[in-house]
């Protein structure tokens, strides 16, 4: 102590550590005894000053028990902040009540209150205000979801048999955004299509044993909520979706395609394929599209990963041949095989339209030249009439000895050409020439 202080300072008592001890000295701890029992008094009530960052902190600790704050008819102030009198906590405090400012501060006070919101907004503009309890209500309406009859029917992302029992969504009840939020958002997996034809037919059949020229069109319509599902991969290959044996890519693989749900991906490709030597067989080809974007994905190895698959097929048929020709093709293994490769020969590529229906082909010669048709046979076919331009019948099946044309009984051309199969074909007995338009009917 120095005169400086006594004389500047305010203070009518002074406590300083004068103590010997352990201790550095700047703590300076009154320490309060009660009682006889020497063995508490190592850890009395105490109040403590201690220097820290040059200011004097006050502390006013118990280590074994409370501290109580007491004032018998007034209240107790701390901060400027009024607790409830004795007389009012005695009357008021219960259990689930809380201390509530009441007033204009600095004249008001603490008092005891029910948990009551009175303010008709609550939290503020970029902070999140959470809001706990078991149930919450809204205008007397639980904010939670809960119903343990199963859903009728799918409706958007929530599918037929669902419920929303209680505890059902990890453990808690079902909250009601989050049930919007699956009526609202499903997942929808993207669609593929695709449509294979032969472009010098225009139509799904190509010849048996010839190659075949293929137009490919197809498309992938997306529905991804965010680029996570976006379709990563997409490929167009032979030999459908079979996951084994070999196959070729015929369209590149790309993406991500990325667009707003519905958008249609529309693409084109054209590819020569060597064709099948078995009549009635189905090349198949498969788009194949995928959304998982990792690297177990290898489209020339594996289908795995890609499961939005679509197959179309280009079958071979052997053809229906008709025209002019001045070369005698006699009913015989040999002459069906000369006729198959009779250059003034039409190849119809089609398949047999049943009884009743009509193969055309609009044929002229200006030399005389027979008339020739020829269809496949599997047992049934056969050609009831023969129809010229003018719709005069040039062969009548329930009238031979009238007819102009001669036929053959099934045969099977020769080697390398045997996988044609077998053949009925009909030649007209005198040659003829013809210059007009039109068409010939050949009717089943």
């Amino acid at each position: 102590m120095s005169d400086a202080l006594i004389n500047s300072s305010d203070s009518d008592i002074f406590f300083y550590n004068t103590k010997a001890d352990n201790l550095l000295q700047d703590t300076t701890k009154i320490t309060f005894l009660a009682g006889t029992a020497s063995n508490l008094f190592t850890s009395a009530p105490f109040i403590q000053a201690k220097v820290e960052n040059s200011i004097i902190s006050l502390n006013i600790e118990n280590p074994q028990s409370s501290i109580n704050i007491s004032s018998g008819i007034n209240r107790v102030s701390i901060n400027n902040i009024p607790f409830p009198t004795v007389f009012e906590t005695q009357n008021n405090a219960a259990n689930g009540k809380i201390l509530k400012y009441t007033g204009v501060y600095p004249f008001g006070n603490l008092e005891w209150s029910n948990p009551i919101i009175n303010s008709t907004q609550i939290g503020q503009p970029g902070s999140t205000t959470n809001i706990y309890g078991s149930d919450v209500y809204l205008n007397g309406y639980s904010l939670e979801f809960i119903e343990d009859r199963i859903v009728p029917q799918t409706i958007g992302g929530i599918e037929q048999g669902a419920s929303f029992s209680a505890g059902s969504f990890n453990g808690q009840n079902w909250p009601i955004s989050e049930v919007l939020r699956n009526l609202i958002y499903p997942q929808i997996p993207p669609t593929v299509s695709l449509e294979v034809l032969n472009i010098d037919t225009n139509n799904k059949y190509a010849e048996v044993g010839q190659p075949v020229n293929l137009s490919f069109s197809y498309s992938i319509t997306t529905y991804a909520r965010d680029n996570s599902e976006s379709v990563s991969q997409y490929f167009l290959r032979d030999n459908g979706v079979v996951n084994g044996g070999t196959w070729n890519i015929i369209g590149a693989t790309g993406g991500p395609l990325v667009g707003t749900p519905g958008t249609v991906f529309s693409f084109s490709q054209s590819y020569v394929d060597t064709g099948s030597n078995l009549v009635g067989e189905p090349l198949d080809y498969g788009l194949l599209a995928s959304i998982l974007d990792t690297g177990i994905l290898n489209p020339a190895v594996s289908t795995i990963g890609f499961d939005y698959v679509t197959v179309d097929s280009i079958f071979f048929v052997a053809p229906f041949l008709s025209g002019f020709s001045n070369i005698l093709h006699d009913f015989s293994p040999l002459g069906l095989t000369t006729l198959l490769q009779d250059p003034l020969m039409d190849k119809i590529i089609d398949v047999n339209p049943g009884i009743g229906g009509i193969i055309e082909d609009e044929l002229f010669s200006p030399t005389p030249a027979f008339i020739y048709f020829a269809h496949p046979y599997s047992g049934t076919e056969q050609v009831k009439y023969i129809k010229d331009p003018n719709g005069f019948i040039i062969h009548d099946y329930n009238n031979l000895p009238l007819s102009g044309f001669t036929f053959s009984s099934p045969i099977t051309p020769q080697i390398p050409l045997n996988y044609y199969g077998s053949y009925i074909f009909y030649r007209s007995i005198n040659m003829t020439s013809y210059t007009g338009g039109g068409k010939f009917e050949f009717i089943f």
